[in-house]
């Protein structure tokens, strides 16, 4: 039987995961979305406000804090997580893939690398060898991360940024879009730039 899928969150990303949850084989029944009316339509969806029993969630909300904080809200109500995995990436089979992870079309993630819960690993991301991502991280398309990278937890790897073997980037921080990470990055800290450098 095909499981049943609820996203929450109708924006963008929403419909990118619906997408991709489809094409996986996933039966989405809709969107959750507190912002929006029941019956607004998104592309082939709609914004439900009934919600199955049966069914598992993603939450496809872009901001870090905010899908950890509904995941776990979800956890602790009972709620079932999916993890969406979209038919054209390529996740090594000696990867271990959390619950409520979203991998998008292309992206890779190599042998022996371990992606945390609610984790997005996006579209044409790659994610070398023995990598750790955290909790609730998002690896933002066209994004590199060279062999045993460690992520933190709720941390930003901005669309095509580069980050070198063995470094090692704490929780909640954020790396601009585009920048080469030679060395290691702080909790909380943002960097940017190449090699990146800390913003003040």
């Amino acid at each position: 039987m095909r499981h049943k899928l609820i996203v929450y969150g109708a924006g963008g990303h929403g419909l990118v995961v619906a997408e991709a949850a489809a094409a996986q084989g996933w039966v989405v029944l809709g969107y959750r979305d507190d912002r929006l009316r029941p019956g607004t339509h998104i592309a082939a969806w709609t914004v439900i406000d009934r919600f199955d029993d049966d069914a598992h969630w993603l939450v496809a909300i872009g901001d870090n804090a905010i899908r950890g904080r509904l995941m776990n809200e979800l956890q602790q109500s009972g709620r079932k997580l999916a993890t969406v995995i979209h038919p054209t990436a390529v996740v090594s089979p000696s990867a271990s893939v959390d619950e409520g992870v979203y991998i998008g079309p292309l992206a890779v993630a190599q042998s022996m690398t371990r992606i945390g819960a609610g984790a997005i690993i996006n579209t044409g991301s790659i994610v070398e060898h023995d990598n750790v991502i955290g909790d609730a991280a998002h690896i933002a398309p066209g994004s590199i991360l060279c062999g045993r990278v460690t992520v933190g937890h709720r941390t930003l790897i901005g669309a095509g940024a580069t980050v070198m073997p063995g470094v090692r980037i704490g929780d909640d921080a954020v790396v601009g879009a585009g920048s080469m990470v030679r060395g290691d990055v702080a909790t909380g800290q943002t960097v940017a730039g190449n090699p990146a450098k800390a913003l003040r």
